[in-house]
């Protein structure tokens, strides 16, 4: 049983295929993997659950877990720090 964060650049993105969080997989496990077939983009809490790519197997977090990672915060940081400077 695999589990990965979910791809934080485009979160319907098969973490196997793609790499979790906002690395890049370092060995492709999935062909092709995307989860736009068991996300329900309908509902307001599918950020909140924890899904299963239908190619490969592996468990995607929930992707709120983003909130929780401090490379997502320093990512976060580095585009406001851009922001800030590239305004004027």
């Amino acid at each position: 049983m695999r589990i990965s964060r979910p791809c934080y650049d485009k979160y319907w993105r098969c973490p196997g295929w793609a790499g979790g969080g906002t690395r890049y997989a370092e060995v492709v496990r999935c062909d092709g993997g995307s989860l736009t077939t068991v996300i329900d983009h309908e509902s307001r809490w599918r950020i909140w659950r924890t899904y299963r790519c239908p190619q490969c197997g592996v468990y995607v977090l929930p992707y709120v877990i983003r909130y929780a990672d401090p490379r997502w915060w320093v990512w976060q940081l580095r585009d406001l720090r851009r922001w800030w400077t590239d305004r004027s």
